[in-house]
């Protein structure tokens, strides 16, 4: 079994997409740097823990329709920085650029602005489709028989978890982690109705049809950077 849809995730449970697909392609044969990781997940639990969360800031800092915690933010920023390190030295990977601030507060509003439209356009996602998911994720990380070749990724996701504070099962059932798995089977059906539609050739393109989406929404909406990055 694969783990499914990890890497949509990435912002909420593990690490960014723009560096997780290089994590999976080379976990099958890298080591996994155990106490690197847990250190950097407790690192990324103090930065949460001093973060003051404010919904109300959110609604001001994107306009209408967008709702993005601090909270979110920092976590997303913290991933990406500890992913970056993880990645950094490997032997083949090739450099990415490093994303600023802006680049990741601009990911996580595209990523909602795609969902909001996918909705529009009739999308639904029922809550057996999520439980599947999750149930399916779930298992190919916790069961050791399964997806053998991915330590990394799961060495991640426990510790993802156990920053949390809740149990294994608390944490599959929880309203956020259902909500992440939810966005990401919603930006999949988007992105295969899009092809149908011909408004993309394939899903490769689905990053620019978003960034397409932010452009738009930049244009009657200014977002407020600075509420985030102080």
């Amino acid at each position: 079994m694969k783990i499914r849809y990890i890497f949509a995730l990435t912002a909420s449970l593990v690490i960014i997409a723009t560096t997780s697909s290089i994590i999976y392609s080379r976990s099958n044969n890298v080591w996994v740097p155990k106490e690197k990781i847990k250190q950097g997940f407790n690192e990324i639990k103090k930065s949460l823990d001093e973060t003051q969360d404010s919904k109300t800031m959110s609604k001001s800092a994107f306009g209408k329709d967008i709702e993005i915690s601090k909270k979110q933010f920092i976590l997303y920023k913290k991933n990406y920085e500890l992913t970056n390190e993880l990645t950094s030295n490997q032997q083949g990977v090739a450099s990415q650029s490093k994303l600023s601030d802006t680049d990741l507060i601009d990911n996580l509003v595209k990523e909602e602005l795609a969902v909001n439209y996918a909705k529009k356009l009739g999308i639904t996602v029922s809550e057996e489709e999520i439980s599947k998911e999750v149930s399916r994720n779930q298992e190919a990380i916790e069961n050791p028989d399964t997806d053998k070749g991915n330590e990394l990724v799961k060495e991640l996701m426990k510790n993802r978890i156990r920053i949390t504070g809740l149990t294994k099962e608390q944490f599959w059932k929880s309203k956020e982690t259902r909500y992440e798995y939810e966005k990401a089977i919603f930006l999949g059906k988007l992105g295969t109705k899009l092809v149908e539609e011909k408004k993309i050739n394939d899903l490769s393109e689905l990053n620019a049809f978003e960034d397409s989406i932010l452009a738009e929404y930049k244009k009657q909406n200014t977002i407020n950077y600075d509420a985030f990055i102080k």
